[in-house]
């Protein structure tokens, strides 16, 4: 019996033994709430609580900001080497809208379907059509824009909010069509006008100099010029005619909607070029140009437009100047387009009139020049001697030059350095004389441009403009502003450089500068006017608000910074 009792025990003593073994741990589910984001799945903790830290969501225009234990993202963000779980658990993720556009050349080199956030200027839009428009964008920099494909708007969103000159932030995606590299499925709820930015101004790059591919791509959807001629166009497929002139193709029976172009610059390279209907319809000026009479094969023609693209660069043209059949007119046409789009560094040689100089001081000189279309050259520290200089300022409106030089910039002003100067001709018979100059929102002028379209394209021109005097102010210590807050000056008085605001009924504003080294005494237009001492005069008298037109050399300092040799409050017409 006592044995039976002590077997007993010995098994009930390993059973309690048995029974008395480490407890199982329990484990949790973590499940992710991705908030819109890519799907991650759920995790088990480990017997410790932990887990893993997942490979980070992905969501369209977001970056991902880390997991939080609220919807509200009150609390820390989840540490996944220190956090642990004792209970079933919904991690929600937390994510920061992309706020900074990326650059031209990363929107040129990044994929097709990759998402994209670019910021611009409306520079142009195609006609609102079932609720989307198609937009041309500026960064804001010449050569740089950008193409956005049918964005959805409303037609009030047309009207008053995607409107040309409002900078906006785009969220879209990159897609690629024929070639032409654009915009499209933008989200029109994260895409938004941005506000307190410069206002927009136009910034142009000529191409006169090469249509070639590999150039033209450096530009796409960049706002361009061009001076080129008209070469006989042919149709492209049975359904396009070509116009008895055979200047121009068109689709339909009639040229009652877009219009096919070809271009070549004197190197025989050529550009195709469409009037884009949508864009730039049936009643505007360039669409006009193009059915006038004197559209015609071998015309030379002063194009703007943007560098569309179709199976090749297939350019969206915006304004038409036909140039006057002038043999010498249009040899400075081409001249002065030939010198704004050769690289900086080139080697170049022109043919002008003498416009206006400096004064001479210690060897040098500046120079200014014109063309008969009212285009020039300035001409900087050209070294000569004093009796040179007093020979060749003698000619000042009647000199006609040859100029040798190297294209220099300086802040954007494109100018001819180490030059060489030597007499050309006459004026006379075999020189066309300057026909008028640049005119800047002068009533009544029908070839009048506003202060919105001066580009770098009507760089060292000579201009008339008429506009308001605006509030002068500046944010360098060293210059004061006049008691009447017309114009400013740097040092105790103004007795050199004067400075003042322009400012047209829309807004848009030009620096100004009376140049004081300027000889204003060479210059003989309006010369009751031309004094530095008679233009600090007017200025003085001047209120903020006055109306006044100016006239002198569209010169170019970080945007157009002319040099203003009249100041009058009466018609100078």
């Amino acid at each position: 019996m006592k044995k039976i009792l002590g077997l007993f025990l010995g098994v009930l003593a390993i059973t309690t033994v048995i029974g008395c073994g480490k407890k199982e741990a329990t484990l949790y589910t973590v499940s992710f709430d991705s908030k819109g984001g890519s799907e991650v799945a759920d995790m088990t903790t480990r017997e410790d609580g932990k887990i893993s830290k997942p490979a980070d969501p992905t969501k369209a225009f977001y970056d991902f900001d880390g997991w939080y234990l609220t919807e509200s993202y009150s609390g820390s963000q989840i540490d996944f080497s220190t956090e642990t779980f004792a209970k079933d658990t919904t991690l929600y993720a937390k994510w920061e809208l992309v706020t900074d556009g990326m650059s031209y050349q990363q929107f040129m080199t990044a994929d097709t379907g990759d998402n994209v956030v670019v910021e611009g200027y409306i520079q142009d839009r195609q006609s609102w059509w079932n609720n989307k428009a198609t937009l041309y964008v500026s960064t804001g920099n010449a050569g740089e824009g950008y193409f956005v494909y049918e964005m959805p708007m409303t037609e009030k969103e047309y009207n008053e909010k995607y409107t040309v000159g409002a900078y906006v932030r785009f969220y879209g995606v990159k897609a690629e069509y024929a070639g032409e590299q654009e915009i499209s499925d933008v989200d029109s709820a994260l895409t938004t006008v941005v506000e307190n930015v410069p206002a927009m101004r136009r910034h142009v790059t000529d191409v006169t100099n090469s249509l070639k591919t590999e150039d033209l791509l450096k530009v796409q959807n960049a706002y361009f010029t061009a001076t080129l001629e008209v070469v006989e166009y042919t149709a492209a497929g049975a359904d396009e005619h070509v116009s008895a002139n055979k200047a121009y193709g068109f689709k339909g029976n009639q040229p009652d909607n877009d219009l096919y172009l070809k271009l070549k610059n004197d190197k025989n390279e050529t550009l195709s070029a469409c009037i884009e209907s949508y864009l730039t319809g049936t009643d505007t000026d360039v669409y006009k140009t193009v059915l006038s009479a004197d559209f015609v094969v071998g015309a030379t023609v002063r194009v703007r437009g943007y560098m569309y693209w179709y199976n090749g660069a297939n350019a969206h043209i915006t304004s038409i100047e036909i140039l006057p059949d002038e043999e010498s007119l249009i040899k400075q046409a081409k001249e002065y387009a030939n010198f704004m789009s050769v690289p900086v560094g080139s080697e170049v040689t022109v043919t002008s009139i003498l416009l206006m100089t400096s004064t001479w001081y210690q060897g040098k000189a500046n120079l200014y020049f014109v063309n008969p279309d009212a285009s020039g050259y300035y001409v900087y520290d050209y070294e000569c001697t004093e009796a040179k200089f007093n020979e060749i300022s003698a000619t000042v409106l009647n000199g006609v030059y040859t100029i040798t030089g190297t294209k220099s910039v300086y802040e954007g002003q494109m100018e001819i350095t180490d030059a060489t100067i030597t007499p050309a001709t006459t004026l006379g018979e075999d020189y066309v004389g300057l026909e008028q100059p640049l005119l800047i929102n002068v009533a009544d002028e029908e070839s009048s441009i506003t202060a919105f379209d001066v580009d770098e394209g009507y760089q060292n021109y000579l201009f008339i403009a008429t506009m308001k005097i605006a509030e002068y102010k500046t944010t360098d210590a060293n210059a004061k502003v006049a008691e009447s807050k017309a114009f400013g000056y740097k040092g105790d008085e103004p007795t050199d450089d004067l400075y003042f605001t322009l400012v047209d009924e829309n807004g848009v504003t030009i620096n100004c500068c009376v140049e004081r080294y300027d000889d204003f005494g060479k210059f003989i237009a309006f010369d009751s006017h031309n004094d530095y001492s008679k233009l600090l005069e007017t200025l003085q008298g001047l209120q903020v608000g006055t109306e006044v037109t100016v006239y002198g050399f569209m010169y170019w300092y970080d945007g157009p910074n002319p040099h203003i040799w009249t100041i009058a409050t009466e018609d100078i017409m």
